[in-house]
C-alpha cells in the first residue's frame, strides 16, 4: 500500500535525540522533528539555551525535554541515551549536530586544539551512533542516524585543518557505520550543510571587518546569492529521519545552494 505524503514524512510516536540542539542547526532541526510529531531530547553545554529551546517546542504543541552534557566525553553518550529512553520510553532517531569550530592555522594549531575539534566533532559521533544503535537493537526495531557534517569535508575552508579533517571524518564514519548497521535496520546518512545563518556565524562576522567582508563575499559566489537558514537543514533531517529515505543508505545529502559549484 502507497503512503500518502503526509504519513510518509509523520515521525509521530518516534523519539529523537539531537546534540547541539538548542541554538542555530541543531535546533532548526529539532524544530522542524517536532513539527512532524516526534518527542525531542537537546543534548547541549548550556541548559539556558537548551530549556529555551524546549519551551519554545512545548508552546507549538511538541513534546521536549533537555539534557546538559559534553559530547566530547564517550561516556556520557550512554547517559544521554538512556535519559531519553526514560523520559519518552525509546530512541528512533539520532542526530549528531553537535560541532565547534575555531580560526586557527596549522603553524598555530596546539595538540589541545586538534584534539578539542576531533572530540567534539568526530569522535562523539562514533559514540552516540553505537549507544543509540546498541539501544535501538536492544529494543528490536531499526531507526535513523543523521550526522551533520558540512562542505568543508570536500572544500577545505582555510585556516581550520582540524575542523576540515573532522568533517571529512563524519563523512566516511557515515559510510562505515552505514555498513555496519544496516543489518539491524538502522540506517545512518549525512548533512553536508552550506553557509546557514546560525548566531556562531554571525559572533565570527562581528570579530572584525575583515572577517565580514569574507563571509560576505563568499555568499555573493553561492549561486542562490544567498545563507540558508536552519530549517533548510531541518527539512532535510526530516527527510532523512521520515520513511522517504527508507532506502537511502551512507549517503552526505549537500544543501549548499550550489556553493561547490562555485
Amino acid at each position: 500500500m502507497i503512503k500518502s505524503v503526509s504519513q510518509i514524512f509523520d515521525l509521530s510516536g518516534k523519539v529523537a535525540v539531537v546534540t547541539g540542539g538548542s541554538k542555530g542547526i541543531g535546533k532548526g532541526i529539532a524544530l522542524r522533528l517536532t513539527d512532524a510529531g516526534a518527542s525531542v531530547v537537546i543534548v547541549a553545554r548550556k541548559m539556558e539555551d537548551a530549556n529555551q529551546t524546549v519551551e519554545e517546542i512545548k508552546r507549538s504543541g511538541g513534546k521536549g525535554k533537555a539534557i546538559q552534557a559534553d559530547v566530547s566525553a564517550a561516556a556520557n553518550a550512554d547517559k544521554v541515551i538512556q535519559f531519553a529512553i526514560k523520559e519518552f520510553g525509546d530512541i528512533d532517531i539520532l542526530v549528531n549536530n553537535a560541532g565547534i569550530y575555531a580560526d586557527v592555522t596549522t603553524l598555530n594549531m596546539t595538540e589541545e586544539s586538534w584534539d578539542k575539534t576531533l572530540d567534539t566533532n568526530l569522535k562523539s559521533v562514533m559514540f552516540f551512533s553505537k549507544a543509540a544503535a546498541q539501544a535501538m537493537i536492544k529494543a528490536k526495531h531499526g531507526g535513523k542516524i543523521i550526522n551533520i557534517t558540512s562542505i568543508s569535508a570536500f572544500w577545505p575552508l582555510g585556516s581550520v585543518a582540524h575542523y576540515d579533517a573532522s568533517k571529512a571524518g563524519i563523512v566516511m564514519l557515515t559510510k562505515s557505520l552505514a555498513v555496519e548497521l544496516a543489518r539491524y535496520g538502522i540506517l545512518v546518512n549525512a548533512i553536508a550543510p552550506g553557509a546557514i545563518a546560525t548566531p556562531g556565524i554571525d559572533k565570527l562576522m562581528s570579530a572584525s571587518k575583515a572577517a565580514e567582508a569574507m563571509f560576505k563575499a563568499h555568499w555573493e559566489r553561492i549561486p542562490v546569492r544567498h545563507r540558508g537558514e536552519p530549517d533548510d537543514i531541518g527539512k532535510a533531517a526530516l527527510f532523512l529521519a521520515s520513511s522517504a529515505s527508507d532506502y537511502v543508505v551512507g549517503h552526505t545529502l549537500v544543501v549548499d545552494g550550489g556553493s561547490l559549484l562555485a
